[in-house]
């Protein structure tokens, strides 16, 4: 993995990305990172960044590790 070394670096379209690939809908990957359903939608969009802790959780969630919802970040499991 690459170092990320900000969240200004943090890619909508991954976490879009990850989300389908794994058969999510934004509903069930809200409830299971514990945010809302609008929350996924507006990180999906770029209009906001997640906290580390949400960032974590949505990772988590995910399957993944958390430098792969930065772009430029591939997910190589």
């Amino acid at each position: 993995m690459q170092p990320v070394t900000a969240t200004t670096d943090f890619s909508g379209s991954a976490l879009r990305r990850c989300r389908t690939a794994r058969g999510f809908t934004c509903p069930e990957l809200a409830e299971i990172a514990g945010c809302s359903e609008a929350m996924i939608h507006v990180l999906e969009q770029g209009k906001a960044r997640p906290s580390v802790p949400l960032l974590c959780r949505l990772a988590d969630a995910l399957g993944t590790h958390p430098a792969v919802l930065f772009t430029g970040v591939e997910d190589r499991r």
